[in-house]
């Protein structure tokens, strides 16, 4: 079975994190759009553009368990736990605007987690609450992906 043809939104949305996230700017063409196309399906991608131009992007599933993020593509939607497999943004509001995206997706949880918090070599979670606050700040005129209300 082949994936459908990607559209020009989801080849920029690629474009970009394979620019600015280290781990996937090897990844084949063949293999990584049909996997930004599971993200796009469900609505488990953010994307915030300024002036046309992506300028942020998350890919994020729910689990119940951490140990489920190991499978690559599980998801459970009403997971106790927002896990961000990538995140990569060019502006610094970037980051709380994917956040609050993920949050209008998929409702309150747990908490928020993932390598994309990583700074010492150890696996990081956020509390829901802790994400709440980082999320209160002006987007200085960022447009959210045209399917916000439903993207995460």
């Amino acid at each position: 079975m082949t994936a459908p043809a990607a559209t020009p939104e989801q080849i920029a949305v690629a474009a970009f994190l394979k620019r600015h996230e280290k781990w996937l700017r090897h990844a084949k063409r063949e293999h990584f759009l049909p996997f930004i196309q599971w993200y796009w399906h469900d609505a488990r991608i953010g994307v915030v553009r300024e002036n046309g131009r992506v300028r942020a992007v998350a890919l994020v599933r729910a689990v119940d368990e951490v140990a489920q993020a190991n499978e690559p593509y599980f998801h459970a939607e009403k997971g106790r736990i927002v896990w961000i497999d990538h995140i990569a943004s060019c502006h610094p509001l970037g980051v709380p605007i994917l956040m609050r995206q993920a949050m209008q997706r998929f409702g309150p949880r747990e908490a928020f987690a993932g390598h994309v918090f990583n700074r010492d070599g150890e696996l990081r979670m956020l509390p829901w609450q802790v994400v709440e606050r980082m999320t209160k700040q002006n987007d200085h005129g960022l447009t959210e992906h045209p399917r916000a209300a439903c993207c995460a």
